[in-house]
């Protein structure tokens, strides 16, 4: 039994792919399994692997038809034989000694999920949100706490986490197939709230491609209108996996504060009818999963139990009560926040739009420019290898 799965979803990615794979072919931790499912890639991802798998005992290749990015993970998960499991995007790739750093921490504290850092590539694309969420701080969880889903930088990217294969398997713990986007956060709200010792770790030990043409992210990222239905499916998912393993217990004011901030502002955003449909559906929400919102929401302050008195009138009159959005900014900033507020919109509107800073452009591009270049270096010394190890068959 190898000490590590680690599993990599592979779905039209032939120029980033091998550089990804030359990372874990050359960890300093040898004892690996890497399994490589191709999730119906109608471009050479399958070759690319299939080259690396020549190369590498190591390796296995899982051909299936697409599925998604899920179906693809549990596909994964289902053929694992290691102790440990670990995600890998394949247009992203691990530091070198990774898989050494997360077995000691697992050995040393003994924790059913170790979540890490990461480095942000190019780190001039990154922003403050980014580089607060993927760079944690060292901590040690005995047992469920809300930090970890509402206070700490852990989440929402699951190639950061490795867990306990047994913890998996004990729990009944996959991927949502019906989520196609935001499947990430539906997994580490049931891991974090199972999981018996979590250890996060400030070591960044896996660098993230920010961005890349055809990528998921950046075909959902910044596009309101399909993005709202997606953040609603997963509320959802996670209300109906939290009910399934009686959960919603644990921690409902947070859950309910977590959620409003999560959809509130980008519905407010959507024109009239989206807007009314999409806080019916929230209200709805919120109305099936907690006992009592409306007490709930009183835990949090009269302003939001306002607010969710308002969404739950929505979905059974259809009707958006007035003052719903100065209630929710109440709720979030008070009266001062409200004020100051309306005041920087005013200042706003008669300030000059700054100019793009051209050096910071063009900086961003030679980084995204370099990137591509290292994936197809990789790439080339690939067929090298490739051809080199077929001739050494061949004899």
């Amino acid at each position: 039994m190898p000490l590590f799965s680690i599993i990599v979803p592979v779905y039209n990615v032939q120029k980033y792919v091998s550089r990804c794979l030359d990372s874990l072919r050359r960890q300093t931790l040898d004892d690996i399994e890497i399994i490589c499912v191709n999730d119906g890639s109608t471009d050479d991802s399958l070759e690319v692997v299939e080259m690396h798998a020549f190369c590498d005992s190591r390796i296995r290749v899982i051909d299936k038809q697409n599925g998604g990015l899920s179906s693809a993970r549990n596909a994964g998960i289902e053929a694992a034989t290691g102790r440990y499991v670990l995600f890998v995007d394949s247009d992203d790739y691990l530091e070198t000694n990774a898989c050494e750093v997360i077995s000691s921490i697992f050995e040393s504290s003994g924790a059913d999920a170790v979540t890490f850092g990461a480095n942000r590539i190019p780190q001039s694309a990154s922003n403050q949100w980014t580089d607060a969420c993927l760079t944690p701080q060292d901590h040690v969880f005995e047992g469920f706490s809300t930090d970890l889903l509402f206070d700490e930088g852990s989440h929402p990217y699951i190639w950061r986490t490795s867990i306990k294969r047994c913890f998996l398997e004990e729990n009944s713990l996959l991927f949502n197939e019906q989520v196609k986007f935001g499947e990430d956060q539906v997994f580490y709200f049931d891991l974090y709230a199972l999981s018996s010792k979590t250890v996060l770790s400030s070591e960044l030990l896996y660098n993230y491609q920010l961005s890349r043409k055809g990528s998921l992210m950046e075909t959902v990222a910044g596009e309101r209108e399909s993005k709202v239905p997606e953040h609603l499916g997963i509320v959802e998912a996670i209300l109906a996996s939290w009910q399934k393993r009686e959960l919603l217990h644990l921690c409902p004011a947070e859950l309910m504060d977590w959620i409003l901030d999560f959809l509130f502002e980008d519905i407010f955003r959507l024109n009239e009818g989206m807007r009314k449909d999409s806080f019916s559906k929230l209200g709805l929400l919120l109305s099936e999963y907690f006992d009592s919102p409306e007490e709930t929401a009183k835990s949090l302050g009269g302003h939001a139990n306002a607010v969710v008195r308002g969404l739950i009138s929505c979905s059974k009159e259809g009707d958006l009560p007035p003052n719903l959005g100065r209630e929710y900014t109440l709720f979030r900033i008070g009266w001062l926040g409200y004020a100051r507020n309306i005041f920087l919109r005013l200042i706003e509107k008669l300030r000059t739009p700054s100019p793009e800073n051209p050096e910071e452009t063009a900086r961003q591009k030679a980084d995204l420019e370099k990137c591509e270049e290292d994936a197809l270096a990789s790439l080339e010394a690939l067929k090298k290898e490739f051809r080199t190890a077929q001739e050494t068959t061949t004899e």
